[in-house]
């Protein structure tokens, strides 16, 4: 019998490994997303809990230590929207990224309201659940929206507060990508 080559070996080795994940990109596509999912949560020092509040199952991911953030992601989103920016910060902060009731696998009972402005009473339940007394807050979208309300009604709880491209923050000047799409 001929002895093979180590760059047929390789070769044969490396075709296996495509048809393997060709199969499982194919076959079991969650699969490999909750995989790079689960991957991305542990580089950011991640892990999921939950909490309950009157009406709804809140899960969340926490890591790290430290003054604590909380993230809000936006509408659609969910808590894996905030992995890539989370993994910054949980060397010094101790990071909390909720799925808001009625997104992600929090609950979503049909017969609730899911405004803004629920949202940031729940959120607040949430915190307080939590036992935070003061805590930065950051949001996305209509997350942006939900912890600007929040920091408006609930001053004394926030710390700091970021917004990236909120929902409802209207501008009192234009700017330049805005004017040049009108």
């Amino acid at each position: 019998m001929k002895k093979l080559s180590k760059k047929t070996i390789f070769s044969i080795i490396a075709v296996i490994v495509v048809v393997v994940c060709a199969v499982l990109y194919f076959v079991a596509p969650s699969y490999l997303y909750n995989k790079a999912i689960d991957g991305r949560r542990s580089e950011a020092k991640l892990t999921i809990k939950s909490v309950v509040i009157p009406d709804f199952r809140i899960v969340y991911a926490e890591g790290g230590t430290g003054d604590t953030i909380i993230m809000v992601h936006g509408f659609g989103g969910n808590k894996d929207n905030w992995l890539s920016l989370a993994k910054l910060f949980t060397s010094k902060y101790r990071v909390i990224i909720p799925d808001l009731p009625g997104f992600g696998d929090s609950s979503k009972p049909q017969d609730k309201k899911y405004n803004i402005m629920s949202e940031v009473e729940r959120l607040n339940l949430f915190a307080r659940e939590l036992k935070l007394t003061k805590f930065h807050i950051v949001g996305n979208s209509m997350g942006g929206n939900i912890a600007g309300n929040y920091a408006a009604d609930y001053p004394e709880m926030v710390k700091t507060l970021a917004l990236f491209d909120a929902g409802g923050v209207v501008s009192p000047i234009k700017s330049e990508l805005i004017l040049l799409l009108a």
